[in-house]
């Protein structure tokens, strides 16, 4: 089985949003400089 899919608005598919890992396992979800939120890849949660 493949990994599980986070998705993200239909506005922003055309450009590139930004992913960093800050902490084990959690994720920051940037556009441009603006973090949208951060996501826990062991639960698949997004938080803002």
């Amino acid at each position: 089985m493949g990994s599980p899919k986070l998705f993200i608005a239909n506005a922003l598919e055309q450009h590139l949003i930004g992913l960093e890992e800050v902490n084990d396992g959690i994720w920051s979800i940037c556009f441009g400089s603006v973090l949208l939120a951060k996501a826990d890849e062991r639960d698949m949660v997004i938080r803002d």
